[in-house]
C-alpha cells in the first residue's frame, strides 16, 4: 500500500519526502501549494481524507517486505465485500466515450461497432 501511495501522490513525496508522517494539518498546507486550491474547498478535504485513510493500510518503513495482512478492525471494512470463499471480490467498470465520424456510409458505423464487439466485449 506504500508503494501503491507513493505512485499516487508522486508530487506530495516530491516535495517532502515523509509526507505520510505528516500532521493533517501540515498535509493540508502543502497540498494547498502543489494544487492552488483553498484550505476549505472540498476537493483539497477529500484529497486529504483519502490520504489519511490509506495511510491506515500503508507500511512506510517496510515498503520492501510483504505485509502480513490487515488487522482485526480492518478486516471487519473489507468482509462487507467479501464473496461466497471468503475472497475479497473487485469489481470494475469503464466507460467508453467515442466519438463518431459524421457519415452517411453506414457501412462505416457496422465496422466501427464489429470492431468493438470483436475487440472489446468478447471474453
Amino acid at each position: 500500500m506504500a508503494k501503491a501511495i507513493r505512485k499516487g501522490y508522486p508530487q506530495l513525496f516530491e516535495r517532502n519526502e515523509s509526507a505520510h508522517k505528516m500532521s493533517k494539518k501540515d498535509l493540508e498546507g502543502l497540498l494547498v501549494e502543489i494544487t492552488g486550491l483553498e484550505k476549505n474547498n472540498t476537493t483539497l478535504r477529500s484529497i486529504v481524507g483519502t490520504f489519511e485513510a490509506l495511510k491506515v493500510f500503508a507500511q512506510f518503513g517496510e515498503e520492501k517486505k510483504v505485509a502480513e495482512g490487515p488487522k482485526e478492525e480492518e478486516k471487519e471494512m473489507l468482509t462487507s465485500e467479501e464473496g461466497p470463499t471468503g475472497e475479497l471480490k473487485l469489481g470494475l467498470a469503464y466507460t467508453i466515450n467515442l466519438v463518431l465520424p459524421k457519415t452517411d456510409d453506414v457501412a462505416v458505423f457496422n465496422a466501427i461497432f464489429k470492431s468493438l464487439r470483436e475487440h472489446l466485449l468478447r471474453k
